[in-house]
């Protein structure tokens, strides 16, 4: 398991700094109370957008990616705009400790805030899939959110966006990224219905829709997240579902 050190406690109440990017998302009428924006810093003070999901009130859950070598995590949540959201700075998270960077396997990290984070309307945790339910499933329709780019590198909506993403099958996933042969039982890849991830997305969750309750399927790992935002090559998601007793095991 590697840790991120606890070098300091800091809450900041500020705008947030527009960050994940989506290409032609639909603006949401609401927040999405389990999204969270980030800015995570590395060891020279440099800062990257990403994207993490709240599913405790100490907790964030993320890709590995967005944690490993990061020293610092600006936390960002509770609005459907930018002007409207809190905020928090977090030093300390942990990174799966089989997390490979070559393969993307075991891409998941959680963030620990360093206080409890209260909970609104606009702040609530999202439910993860119990042990048994392997989730989700092809044809199955998913959704995500993130603030978004207007056009490549150009100005940022400053209003939340939301699109519709449809379950492929592993078969279809693996055919996509050759590099999860033998791990794709890990991921999962969906395809845009009305849009495509692209930028400080990594990291966000994909959430459908069991039994009438909101369910986190996936996490955006891995695609075509830093080149064209205009790309429909399918995202791949780390499949939550796999990770279950180890997200209950850190955040006991």
């Amino acid at each position: 398991m590697k840790f991120l050190p606890l070098l300091a406690l800091c809450i900041i109440h500020a705008q947030a700094t527009p960050m994940a990017r989506m290409w032609h998302g639909i603006k949401s009428d609401d927040p999405v109370p389990h999204h969270v924006h980030m800015w995570v810093w590395d060891m020279y003070d440099e800062t990257w957008p990403a994207s993490g999901v709240l599913i405790s009130d100490r907790h964030v859950l993320t890709a590995a990616v967005n944690v490993y070598h990061y020293k610092r995590f600006d936390l960002r949540f509770g609005g459907r705009r930018q002007k409207d959201l809190q905020s928090v700075t977090s030093y300390e998270a942990i990174v799966h400790e089989n997390f490979d960077d070559r393969t993307d396997d075991n891409n998941l990290a959680i963030i620990i805030a360093p206080t409890q984070i209260q909970f609104t309307l606009n702040i609530q945790p999202i439910a993860l899939p119990r042990q048994s339910e392997d989730i989700p499933r092809q044809g199955q329709i998913g959704t995500v959110a993130a603030f978004s780019y207007l056009s490549d590198y150009g100005p940022t909506s400053t209003v939340l966006e939301y699109g519709r993403m449809t379950i492929m099958t592993p078969s279809e996933c693996e055919v996509v990224y050759p590099h999860i042969h033998g791990i794709v039982s890990h991921f999962f890849c969906a395809k845009d219905v009305d849009f495509n991830v692209c930028g400080g997305a990594q990291g966000a969750g994909l959430v459908v829709r069991e039994q009438n309750f909101d369910v986190l399927a996936g996490i955006v790992s891995f695609g075509n997240i830093w080149k064209d935002c205009s790309s429909r090559i399918p995202p791949g998601f780390i499949k939550v579902s796999e990770y279950v007793n180890w997200i209950a095991e850190k955040i006991q």
